[in-house]
């Protein structure tokens, strides 16, 4: 067992499975609510395909898979381990959860959308930490995706709480056509880029209209940097303006021009409330200083995303699909548009709803995409897929019936919504030239203001003037009334007659004083209120055409509403006829496949047979060729034994004639003898004469009888050698003929074998060819895994995991943790406090480990504003893993690293397979154990050294660097 520094002696496991416990279960009621979607997901695939599907991804492939997908990183050692061992039927299913719930699943979910929103721009205005951390902490929250969006988008930099949300905007200056470019690709999956001078070249479906009504959100936004008291920059915040339209004209069809008002795709042009000239400012523009306008058009970005907007929707659900399977369903994913439908629209389709249903909860979809079997799938090809070809060969005609239908379908759709975006095209023409001609009613109107102003001025100078001056004169007025009703009462007081006399004449200076500028505001008022009468007549006038722009972007809205609903079922038709196109051509090439597999089959069998018979041809003439000497002499020796026999019976059968033909005259002469005898009864000469002429005749019978007896053998024997001599004669004619045979028939099959083998290999040529499209293919309809590239980031956590850098981190930071700031034995039993905690240990790792990632970024990512999806190869990726300090620094012996772990193991075997499990989660095969046995045994006092290149050389291998 592996020692335990912590002070509870399980601390640390109890903060990971007690905390999984909690997030798990305050989402098990949204996740219940879901749990079928996986299933239909994969009902959606099967329905996409022909043909069969790859089996289940091994434990070892998974657990790989799974921890890169959810956590961004590969799975320890012993986690692998434990994960293999372990027998429950449930246990993928605890896996996801447990990993839905480690705080690395928000550190990676953080980087992906860094990296797909920010694609790796350099600082600007806000530090890059700032903006990883407000996203780190949204995922943490499980904050809906929708939130989160517009968070980023009507963030302006004022507020300290959300200012590293507005990055998205103020690092890329708040261009108008950079960011309206960037928010359709990335937010809403449409690159309009190309339309920004004129309706896309290449795609028919992407307008002009739409890519300046996403800059319309943005033509009025700036980056403001406002000043302290000591007019020293302060950081740098969004301004908006309160005015300016944005109008475009084709390049191509200078004809076809327009105005719009801010519209995001899938939704309708943003009506905006009208200010009078001069009322459009909260805070009015100053010199220096930020204005601020009562309506904002960007802040209203963020009020059309949501539920209703079905391309917005649609763009997360397909970009969240590609994270988990490899690719979209759209692929690329910025790019939806007719001619590049869904693989399965209807599941996108279903996707998009559930995301939706699920109020936007990203770590809940994500649970039930790896759930699906869809997701959990091998990479391997099923053993059997080409032999059931055959059996779709029935289905074609249908699946070409169905095509047909679904195209006619299209036809009819594509020419209504033809229609329709002609009639809102002629509309949209019939704004330009009421714009020209409110801008034209208004254009006085300004100066008109100046005169008001000017006039306004001037009254109220002359006002300012005329009170005092009238209060002057009343007093004076006054005084004097006074002075002279004093001098009747007292007429012999000179100076008090005199006072009344200088007051009435100071009076009667201050009246006509008083009068002449009342004179003068009375003209300024006149003046005034000829001039505002007169702005009020050209308001009147812009009203009026500002009425009949209204009515004309009604109409317009009526109109580009019809076409929207028109698109949006041609788009639906257009997926349902490229999805049936893409069946029948499949169930085509299966069928293709299984023809080829057959005729390549039988040419093999044919070429095979053909070679075997040459073979056996030429092996069998060069052994009969070597034989017949041999057959040749044996015929001539029979010839030979087949003559002397037959001379012998020759020479037999002419003794046996002398002796036949002795016994046949002496018999006659004996019986002549003998009836001589009878004749002559008394004669003793003649008696004994025949006496010895039967003694003789007897001695010729068994003479006779011994030559008989040695010809019938000597006979038997010419009849054997005789018929030796046929069986050496037949041998041999038959040898010749055979050799004559096979002489005849090797240059046939020499020409033959040649042919046939052509034919074989042609036929594998194009059996090969059809067969090796099936993986890609299938793999780009979810019928089999994909196999993908690591991401810069993935790659460097998975090296600090199985290393061991990752654990020896962990433990060391947690063991820190723990003495600065100890846990209560009562703190230990709170899942809120353990998740803190857990929280807390993951935070500090990270930034201890952090500037080593960059490392990796700065080698394997792509440049600065680029897509950050491509996969390449260069010398110095390799010099970096293989020769780099930084990871031969881990490799070295310390703690419980793989170095530390694999040198005590003497095994070269049992070394292979805590190696092997470590980099890749699965067991050696017997090849890889042989290798690292020969390697380890070939450098015997080398042993740190050829341990530290084996672990070198399987990090920088294709195995490890990609997701398979």
């Amino acid at each position: 067992m592996r020692r335990c520094i912590l002070p509870s002696g399980c601390l640390f496991k109890a903060l990971t499975s007690l905390a999984v416990a909690l997030v798990i279960g305050s989402a098990s009621t949204a996740w219940a609510q879901n749990a079928s979607l996986h299933a239909r997901i994969d009902e959606q695939i099967a329905l996409g395909h022909i043909g069969p599907m790859s089996p289940v991804a091994s434990d070892a492939d998974f657990v790989r898979r799974v921890h890169l997908d959810l956590i961004g990183m590969l799975p320890s050692g012993a986690e692998a381990r434990a994960f293999l061992a372990e027998s429950a039927p449930d246990k993928r299913v605890r896996l996801i959860d447990r990993l839905l719930a480690d705080p690395r699943h928000p550190r990676h979910m953080a980087n992906v959308f860094d990296v797909m929103w920010m694609e790796r721009r350099a600082d600007k205005h806000v530090p890059a930490a700032d903006w990883q951390k407000y996203l780190f902490d949204s995922f943490t929250a499980n904050k809906p995706y929708d939130q989160l969006v517009r968070e980023v988008l009507a963030a302006d930099g004022t507020d300290p709480a959300t200012r590293p949300a507005a990055k998205f905007l103020l690092d890329r200056d708040a261009e108008p056509f950079r960011v309206a470019r960037d928010v359709g690709r990335m937010f809403f999956g449409h690159d309009l880029q190309c339309a920004q001078c004129h309706d896309h070249p290449n795609i028919d479906d992407y307008y002009q209209a739409d890519y300046h009504g996403l800059v319309a959100f943005f033509s009025r936004t700036s980056v403001f940097i406002p000043k302290d008291k000591d007019k020293k920059n302060l950081p740098a915040v969004l301004m908006d303006a309160a005015t300016g339209e944005v109008g475009y004209q084709s390049v191509f069809v200078p004809t076809a021009k327009g105005v719009t008002l801010p519209k995001v795709l899938g939704g309708r042009q943003v009506e905006e409330p009208r200010f009078k000239a001069g009322e459009e400012y909260a805070v009015p523009p100053a010199p220096e200083a930020r204005q601020v306008p009562k309506y904002s058009r960007r802040a209203q970005l963020a009020a059309q995303i949501g539920p209703a907007n079905r391309p917005f929707n649609r763009n997360i659900a397909n970009r969240l699909w590609a994270m988990m399977m490899g690719r979209g369903l759209v692929e690329p994913v910025d790019l939806h548009h007719n001619a590049n439908p869904p693989t399965h629209p209807q599941l996108l389709e279903l996707l998009t709803d559930e995301f939706v249903a699920m109020k936007y909860d990203v770590r809940a979809f994500l649970r039930e995409l790896a759930l699906s079997q869809t997701y959990q799938r091998s990479i391997d090809l099923p053993a059997d897929f080409v032999a059931q070809g055959t059996a779709l060969a029935a289905q074609v005609p249908a699946l070409d019936q169905q095509e047909q239908q679904t195209a006619a379908v299209s036809k009819v759709s594509s020419d209504a919504a033809s229609k329709a975006l002609e009639a809102a095209q002629a509309a949209r023409a019939t704004l330009p030239p009421i714009y020209e001609e409110r801008t034209k009613a208004a254009q006085p109107i300004a100066e008109t203001q100046k005169a008001i102003d000017a006039a306004n001025k001037a009254l109220a100078e002359a006002s300012a003037k005329l009170a005092p001056k009238q209060d002057v004169a009343k007093l004076v007025v006054e005084a004097a009334a006074k002075a002279k009703e004093a001098s009747v009462k007292l007429p012999g007081e000179a100076d008090l007659v005199e006072a009344a006399a200088k007051f009435e004449a100071r009076s009667t200076a201050l009246n006509a004083e008083v009068a002449a500028l009342t004179k003068e505001v009375a003209d300024k008022t006149a003046a005034s209120k000829a001039a505002s009468d007169k702005l009020a007549t050209l308001n009147t006038a812009v009203d009026a055409v500002q009425t009949k722009i209204e009515a004309a972007r009604k109409q317009l809205m009526a109109l580009e509403d019809q076409h929207d609903a028109a698109a949006a079922k041609n788009r639906a038709d257009l997926a349902a006829t490229a999805l049936a196109k893409r069946k029948a051509a499949e169930a085509k090439s299966l069928v293709e496949a299984a023809n080829l597999g057959t005729a390549s089959q039988s040419s093999q069998a044919a070429a095979a047979k053909l070679s075997a018979d040459l073979a056996a041809a030429k092996a069998t003439l060069a052994k009969l060729t070597a034989e017949l000497p041999a057959m040749q002499a044996a015929q001539a020796a029979a010839q030979k034994a087949n003559d002397d026999a037959a001379a012998a019976m020759t020479a037999a059968k002419g003794v046996l004639n002398m002796k036949q033909l002795a016994m046949k005259e002496f018999g006659e002469v004996l019986a002549k003898a003998d009836a001589a005898a009878q004749k002559l009864a008394g004669d003793a000469e003649v008696a004994a004469t025949v006496q010895k002429l039967k003694a003789r005749s007897e001695t010729l019978t068994a003479e006779l009888a011994a030559v008989t007896k040695d010809f019938t053998a000597k006979d038997e024997a010419a009849k054997t050698a005789a018929a030796k001599l046929a069986a050496a004669t037949q041998v041999v004619a038959a040898t010749t003929a055979q050799m004559t045979d096979l002489s005849q028939k090797t240059p046939v099959l020499e020409q033959q074998v040649p042919a046939a083998t052509a034919k074989a290999a042609a036929d594998a040529a194009a059996f090969q060819r059809v067969t090796a499209e099936i993986p890609e293919r299938w793999a780009k309809e979810f019928a089999t895994g994909r196999v993908r590239h690591l991401s810069p980031e993935q790659f460097a956590w998975s090296v600090l995991v199985v290393t061991g850098v990752y654990h020896n981190y962990t433990i060391a930071t947690a063991a820190e943790i723990e003495k600065a700031k100890p846990l209560t034995e009562e703190a230990k039993k709170d899942p809120a406090q353990l998740t803190a905690r857990q929280r807390e240990l993951e935070a500090a790792v990270f930034a201890k480990l952090a500037p080593s990632v960059v490392q990796f970024v700065n080698l394997f990512g792509n440049g600065q504003a680029a897509p950050q999806t491509d996969f390449f190869a260069t010398v110095d990726q390799a010099l970096f893993v293989a020769n780099g300090g930084t990871v031969r620094s881990w490799l070295a012996p310390s703690g419980e690293n793989l170095t530390a772990r694999l040198m005590p193991l003497n095994d070269p075997k049992a070394l292979a397979e805590e190696m092997y499990i470590s980099l890749f989660a699965r067991t050696p095969t017997a090849a890889e154990v042989a290798e690292v046995t020969q390697y380890l045994a070939a450098r015997p006092n080398e042993r740190l050294q050829a341990v530290q290149e084996m672990c070198w050389g399987l990090i920088s291998s294709t195995e490890f660097r990609f997701n398979h």
